[in-house]
C-alpha cells in the first residue's frame, strides 16, 4: 500500500496532465466542502435572525394589544369578546407533526403547559388572523333559543359517532325538546346521545350552509363529524358555543339559562342540508326574507 502511494505521488509531481487533474479534482472537492459549509453557516445564521425578528414581532403584538386595551376599557369593565381583542400573550411555536393524511387532523407543536399553551387557545395564521380553528370554516352557525324548535329533522348524511354510523334518522322537537325519534341504523346509539344528560334532547346549534360545499364535492364521507359537518347544514344536540351570543356568556348552567340558550356536557352535529336547499328566515317585524334559495345565497 505505502508503494503505491509513492509510486502515485512520482507520477503526478513527474507528468503535468495528472498533475493539474490531480490539483482540479482537490480544488473541487475542497470547494465543494467549503460550499456546504458555508450553506450550513449561513442556514443557522438565518434561523437565528428569524427567531430575533420573530421574538421582536410578538413584543410588539403584545405592547400593542395593551395600548388597545388601554384605550378602549377601564380597569373594571368586562371585555365582550366577541367584538374586541381578549387579555393574551403571543407566543411562538412551531408545529412538530402534521397528521393531516388522517380522517381526523391533528397538530402537534413544539410548546405546552410549561409556556401556557392550553386547549382552546386561539391560534394566529401567517397573514396575522386570530382564529379558532375550525377547519374548513364553511358554515355560519348560530345557537337557537333552548325552546324554541318545532317541527321535523330529518338527516341528509349519516352520523357518525364512536364509530357508529347513524342513517336514515328522525327527530320530532316540540318546545325546542326531543319529543321523538327513530332511526334505521344504530338506533340505541342515537338514544345514548339523545339521552346522554337531561338537556342533551335540546339543539345547540343551527349551521347554515350553501347546497354545494368543498367538502361535499369531494364526494367522501370522512367519518368524522369536524369534516363531515361542513357538507350541509347541520344541526347539534347539546350544548350550545357561547361566542352564538352578542354578549358576554359564561360557560355554566347559570348564564346559559340566563339567555335561554341549551347548556349540556354534549355537543353532536347532524346534518340535514341538500343541494337544493331553500332558508327563509323572519326579522324582528315578521318579515319574511329568502336567506338561501336552491342551494345558493342570495343575501
Amino acid at each position: 500500500m505505502l508503494l503505491q502511494f509513492i509510486a502515485l505521488a512520482f507520477t503526478i509531481n513527474n507528468y503535468n496532465f495528472h498533475k493539474s487533474k490531480f490539483i482540479s479534482s482537490t480544488n473541487f472537492i475542497s470547494g465543494t466542502v467549503l460550499g456546504v459549509s458555508s450553506n450550513i453557516s449561513n442556514y443557522f445564521k438565518l434561523k437565528s435572525e428569524n427567531e430575533i425578528l420573530s421574538n421582536e414581532n410578538n413584543y410588539l403584538r403584545n405592547q400593542l394589544a395593551l395600548l388597545q386595551q388601554k384605550d378602549s376599557f377601564s380597569e373594571n369593565q368586562i371585555i365582550d369578546t366577541t367584538k374586541y381583542q381578549q387579555k393574551y400573550n403571543y407566543i411562538n411555536g412551531r408545529i412538530i407533526r402534521n397528521e393531516f393524511r388522517n380522517t381526523a387532523n391533528f397538530l402537534t407543536i413544539a410548546i405546552g403547559k410549561k409556556k401556557g399553551v392550553s386547549k382552546e387557545m386561539a391560534v394566529i395564521n401567517d397573514k396575522g388572523i386570530r382564529y379558532m380553528p375550525n377547519f374548513p370554516t364553511q358554515e355560519v352557525f348560530c345557537a337557537p333559543k333552548q325552546n324554541g324548535i318545532n317541527g321535523c329533522f330529518k338527516n341528509s348524511k349519516p352520523l357518525w359517532y364512536q364509530n357508529k354510523k347513524i342513517d336514515d334518522f328522525y327527530l320530532i322537537f316540540n318546545k325546542g325538546e326531543v319529543v321523538d325519534y327513530g332511526a334505521s341504523e344504530n338506533y340505541l346509539v342515537l338514544k345514548d346521545i339523545i339521552e346522554y344528560d337531561e338537556y342533551s334532547k335540546y339543539a345547540g346549534e343551527i349551521a347554515i350552509l350553501p347546497g354545494v360545499t368543498e367538502i361535499s364535492k369531494s364526494g367522501i364521507l370522512f367519518n368524522t363529524t369536524l369534516l363531515d359537518e361542513n357538507a350541509a347544514c347541520h344541526l347539534a344536540l347539546g350544548c350550545a358555543y357561547p361566542c352564538s351570543f352578542n354578549g358576554s356568556v359564561e360557560y355554566n348552567k347559570t348564564s346559559y339559562k340566563k339567555h335561554q340558550m341549551n347548556y349540556s356536557g354534549i355537543h353532536v352535529d347532524m346534518m340535514f342540508g341538500t343541494e337544493q336547499i331553500n332558508i327563509k328566515g323572519v326579522d324582528c317585524d315578521g318579515n319574511v326574507e329568502d336567506i338561501i334559495v336552491d342551494g345558493e345565497w342570495v343575501i
